[in-house]
């Protein structure tokens, strides 16, 4: 018995960007795109008759109450994942997404090959895959991300503070027992306990934290 493809609507002003990502898209085996829209208001009007796995849109805008990713989030919650495909090559923007709740990131000029990877890790909501994904783009702009203060950093101890630098190399909970000589679960209990003290939901967000305040770095001293 053969699985239900991965349904996706592309959200794309342009047309012949929006036609060349459909056919990229329709080049999977298990990728089907069911909708394709010029504007969050088309593509509302369209989950609302069509709920799909993924929405791929631009990061419209980063007002809450008028961005498509938030919108998503609001009414399709739990149903549909958003992921941002973009051309900006500005790494606040990235941030922009994760902070309006995206699942996911991309660039158009990333080979076809990481959509591919990241879309199946975020509808089979493999976290550890996603964030290993995720770190890839980010290293890309590494040189841009600010080392810009923050009071959340100075409530984690200097153990928190080591597994968010492991973390932030994509490394996964496995790895990362390994190499401190704790256990998986001990892991990713502090990683919750991480992500409950810097208000983030789960670990590409956690990644996009770390990355972002220098924690690709060896030594993060108080």
């Amino acid at each position: 018995m053969e699985k239900n493809p991965i349904t996706i609507l592309v959200v794309e002003p342009d047309l012949i960007t929006r036609k060349g990502i459909v056919s990229i898209l329709n080049q999977v085996d298990d990728f089907k795109v069911v909708g394709e829209a010029v504007n969050a208001q088309e593509a509302l009007n369209f989950l609302r008759s069509n709920p799909v796995d993924v929405v791929l849109t631009e990061l419209w805008v980063k007002d809450e109450k008028k961005s498509l990713v938030a919108s998503v989030g609001r009414e399709f919650s739990g149903k549909t994942k958003v992921i941002v495909l973009t051309a900006s090559q500005e790494a606040k923007h990235l941030f922009d997404a994760m902070r309006l709740g995206a699942q996911g990131y991309l660039l158009k000029a990333l080979n076809p090959e990481i959509w591919v990877k990241l879309i199946r890790s975020v509808v089979k909501e493999n976290e550890e895959l996603s964030s290993q994904v995720a770190c890839d783009i980010l290293r890309q702009f590494a040189e841009q991300l600010s080392q810009e203060s923050n009071e959340k950093l100075k409530v984690l101890s200097q153990r928190e503070k080591e597994i968010m630098h492991l973390v932030a190399l994509g490394k996964t909970n496995q790895e990362i027992a390994m190499e401190l000589n704790i256990s998986p679960n001990t892991v990713k209990n502090h990683i919750k306990r991480i992500c409950d003290k810097i208000g983030v939901y789960n670990r590409t967000q956690l990644i996009t934290f770390a990355v972002r305040h220098g924690f690709t770095v060896k030594s993060h001293e108080p």
